[in-house]
């Protein structure tokens, strides 16, 4: 009978303690998610640096320039790469180098992590103001808020 008893008493308390735990866990998990959506929104402010205070990636672009392709033809080249990074576990995600041309859009390439991102692009005459524009992203490991992104400024060419 006290066995019993003494089962009963442990399990209320357990179960009480459980649910004030959860009730904890709940709280923290909800107080976790507003600063995340807030560092998000932070995050998404065009040409910041380091919104989140706990470091960032540079990176550089290469204006366009007009190249001889084996073979003979000829394009417009661009690239970005990462040059460094400062804080504590901030890896640089990707970046994104486009070339718009004087009469299209143009093309775009993504090049994952410390890798370089190249453009190539043939166009039907090689006269005109060509355009870089690019992005670099960034994330702080094993944080899931997502990546941190910042435009690069244009850069013309004209050939």
């Amino acid at each position: 009978m006290t066995q019993n008893f003494f089962a009963k008493t442990v399990g209320r308390r357990y179960l009480a303690r459980t649910r004030r735990l959860g009730t904890l866990a709940a709280a923290v998990t909800a107080a976790t998610t507003a600063a995340t959506i807030g560092a998000a929104v932070a995050a998404a402010t065009p040409g910041a640096a380091d919104v989140s205070g706990e470091g960032f990636c540079s990176f550089e672009m290469s204006p366009p320039k007009l190249i001889e392709l084996p073979g003979g033809g000829k394009a417009v080249n661009a690239t970005i790469n990462p040059t460094g990074c400062t804080g504590d576990y901030v890896s640089p995600r990707s970046a994104t180098i486009c070339v718009s041309t004087p009469d299209g859009p143009g093309k775009c390439s993504n090049a994952p992590g410390y890798a370089t991102g190249e453009v190539f692009v043939t166009a039907t005459r090689y006269t005109g103001t060509f355009t870089a524009t690019g992005r670099g992203c960034w994330a702080v490991v094993n944080i899931p808020r997502g990546d941190v992104c910042t435009p690069l400024a244009p850069m013309s060419s004209t050939f």
